[in-house]
C-alpha cells in the first residue's frame, strides 16, 4: 500500500467517475436505447476499471471487472443478445464494485462474496448465445488529466482566503484617517488579487449538480421496482448549475429523502391510480439558478397531503393548540410536518413516512443558509421547494444596525430595501403593487429599544420568509461588505435566527442573521 499510496487518490477519482458513467449508460440501455456506441462505451469502462485495478494490485476487483467485461464483449461482437435480465445483472455488478473498491483501497479483510454473481452472469450470457462473427477492437485506457485534491485542503484554502478578506477589511479601516492615495491604490490591487484568488479556489470547489444525477435516477428505479410502481422520473435544469462541494454533499441527504418519500408515500399503487383515472406516476426534480441561490423542486402527482389529517395529528400530539391552529395558513400547517417526530404514516416500511425525517431535511437546508417550502393539493400531489446558496463561506452581506448593535444579512436573502413612514400599529404596506407584512426586527430578536409607533421614514429590508414577502424594520442601513462567515460554537449555535459570525475591519464582532429561522418568531 505504501508504494502505491500516492496513486490511490487518482485511482479513487477515476473509478468513481467510471462508476457514475456506467450507471448512466445502464439507465439508457434499460430504457431501450440499444445504441451500439453505448455497448462499446460500457465495455470500455469495464475494461478500463479492470486495467486500473490490476495495475494497483486489486485482484478481486480486477476479477469482477473481467467478469463484467466478458459478456459485454460478446454483446458488442453480436454473439450474445443484450436482454433486460442481463441489464439487471449488470446493475447488480455495478453495485458490488464500490464495496470492492473500498475493500481494496483500505486493505480490508475480504468480506464481499462476488463469485456467485460471476456464475450467474456467465449463465445468463451462455444461455443467450447467438452466432455472429463481427468483433470490434478495445480502446486503450486514457490517463486522467485532472489531479485529485482532498476536500480538507480546499477547506483550508477557503479559510486562508477568508482570513485574507478579514485582514483586507482591517487595512481599509486603518487607512481611512490617513487618506493616503498610494496606500488606497495598493489596497485596490490587493483587493483585486484576493477576489481573483477566491474566484479560482471557489471554481475548484464547485461541482456540477449533474454528477449526482445517476444516483438519484438509481434511487427511484430501485424503489419503484421494489414497490412494483410504474414511475416516470425526470430531472430538468441541472445542466450548467454548480454548487460548492460541501453544500452539494449536505444537500444530498435531504434530496434523496424527499425523492424516496415521493415514491413511497406520494405515488399511489398502480391499482389505486387506475381507479382515480391516473396513468403512470410522475416524480420530477427541477433546478433553477436565481442569482447566488439554487432553487430545487421535488414534485409528484400522487395523493397529496391531507390537511385535515395534519391538523388532527398536530392537535393529538400537542404540537400546537387549537386557537393558534385555526389562525395559521394552510402552508404553515404543512410546515408542521417538519416538527421532530411528526408522522401520519399508517404503515411501517424501510422508507420514512410522510413527515418522518422532514425535520432533518429542514434542519440541514437551514444549516446551509437555505429554506424549505411545502405545497400540496389533496389528490393532485405535493411539491417541496428547497433554496440553498451556491456557497456558504465568503459572501456579500448588508450591514444594518438595531440600537447600537450591528448585524449582517446575506445579500442573497434580500429582495430589496426601501424607506417608509411607520404609522401606529402598522403591520403591512404595499411595495411594487404587492402586500408585504411589516415587522420590527429588534422585537423579533429581543433587542430592547424605543417602543414602536409613528416615526420618521425608517429603512426596511424586504425579504422572503417561508415563501412570503416580509419587510424588516431596522434602525439604519450601513453598507454592503464582503465577509467571511465563521460557524457559531456552542451554545450560540442553538439560538434561533443566527447563521454565523464575522469580524469587521474595525475589529467588531458581528452576528450574521439567518432570516428563514426567524419564521418561528414572527
Amino acid at each position: 500500500m505504501q508504494k502505491t499510496s500516492k496513486y490511490t487518490r487518482i485511482f479513487l477519482t477515476d473509478s468513481q467517475k467510471e462508476l457514475g458513467e456506467m450507471n448512466r449508460i445502464l439507465f439508457q440501455l434499460e430504457k431501450g436505447e440499444k445504441n451500439p456506441e453505448l455497448i462499446n462505451a460500457l465495455f470500455r469502462i469495464a475494461h478500463s476499471l479492470k486495467g486500473m485495478s490490476a495495475t494497483m494490485g486489486y485482484h478481486r476487483l480486477s476479477e469482477l471487472c473481467h467478469a463484467l467485461e466478458e459478456p459485454l464483449s460478446k454483446v458488442r461482437e453480436g454473439k450474445v443478445e443484450l436482454t433486460n435480465e442481463m441489464i439487471t445483472l449488470l446493475f447488480e455488478g455495478a453495485d458490488l464494485l464500490p464495496g470492492l473498491i473500498e475493500e481494496a483501497v483500505n486493505e480490508s479483510a475480504p468480506k464481499i462474496d462476488y463469485k456467485y454473481f460471476i456464475n450467474r452472469l456467465k449463465g445468463q450470457a451462455e444461455a443467450k448465445n447467438i452466432p455472429s462473427p463481427e468483433a470490434k477492437p478495445a480502446l486503450k485506457y486514457q490517463p486522467p488529466r485532472a489531479i485529485p485534491v482532498e476536500t480538507r485542503t480546499l477547506d483550508e484554502l477557503i479559510n486562508i482566503v477568508g482570513e485574507m478578506i478579514l485582514r483586507r477589511n482591517r487595512l481599509i479601516e486603518l487607512n481611512r484617517p490617513l487618506l493616503s492615495y498610494e496606500i488606497e491604490e495598493e489596497m485596490q490591487a490587493l483587493n483585486n488579487l484576493i477576489r481573483e484568488l477566491y474566484g479560482q479556489v471557489l471554481k475548484i470547489r464547485m461541482i456540477p449538480v449533474s454528477t449526482v444525477i445517476n444516483l438519484l435516477y438509481r434511487t427511484v428505479r430501485d424503489l419503484a421496482n421494489k414497490q412494483k410502481k410504474e414511475i416516470d422520473f425526470t430531472i430538468d435544469g441541472h445542466k450548467g448549475i454548480n454548487l460548492d462541494r460541501a453544500t452539494l454533499e449536505e444537500l444530498m441527504d435531504p434530496l434523496i429523502h424527499l425523492i424516496r418519500n415521493a415514491v413511497d408515500h406520494g405515488i399511489e399503487l398502480a391499482t389505486t391510480r387506475k381507479e382515480k383515472g391516473k396513468g403512470k406516476g410522475k416524480v420530477s426534480l427541477r433546478f433553477y439558478k436565481e442569482r447566488d441561490i439554487v432553487k430545487v423542486e421535488v414534485e409528484d402527482d400522487g395523493q397529496g397531503i391531507d390537511l385535515f389529517k395534519v391538523r388532527k395529528a398536530a392537535l393529538q400530539k400537542g404540537i400546537i393548540n387549537k386557537q393558534k391552529l385555526d389562525s395559521i395558513s394552510d402552508e404553515d400547517i404543512l410546515m408542521l410536518l417538519c416538527t421532530p417526530g411528526f408522522s401520519m404514516s399508517q404503515r411501517i416500511t424501510d422508507i420514512s413516512g410522510r413527515g418522518v425525517g422532514l425535520d432533518v431535511v429542514k434542519e440541514k437546508v437551514e444549516k446551509l443558509g437555505g429554506s424549505l417550502q411545502i405545497l400540496s393539493e389533496l389528490g393532485n400531489g405535493s411539491k417541496f421547494i428547497l433554496k440553498v446558496p451556491t456557497t456558504t463561506h465568503i459572501i456579500f452581506a448588508l450591514l444594518i444596525t438595531l440600537n447600537s448593535h450591528i448585524f449582517a444579512i446575506p445579500i442573497p436573502k434580500i429582495l430589496s430595501t426601501t424607506k417608509i413612514k411607520i404609522k401606529h400599529t402598522q403591520n403591512m404596506f404595499i411595495f411594487q403593487g404587492q402586500q408585504v407584512s411589516l415587522v420590527w426586527l429588534k422585537e423579533i430578536l429581543g433587542i430592547g429599544g424605543p417602543a414602536k409607533g409613528e416615526r420618521a421614514y425608517s429603512p426596511v429590508v424586504i425579504t422572503e420568509i417561508g415563501g412570503k414577502k416580509v419587510g424588516l424594520i431596522v434602525d439604519k442601513l450601513m453598507r454592503i461588505d464582503q465577509i467571511f462567515v465563521k460557524p457559531l460554537g456552542k451554545p450560540l449555535n442553538k439560538i434561533e435566527g443566527l447563521y454565523g459570525v464575522t469580524i469587521l475591519g474595525d475589529g467588531k464582532i458581528v452576528l450574521v442573521l439567518e432570516l428563514e429561522k426567524l419564521r418561528t418568531l414572527l
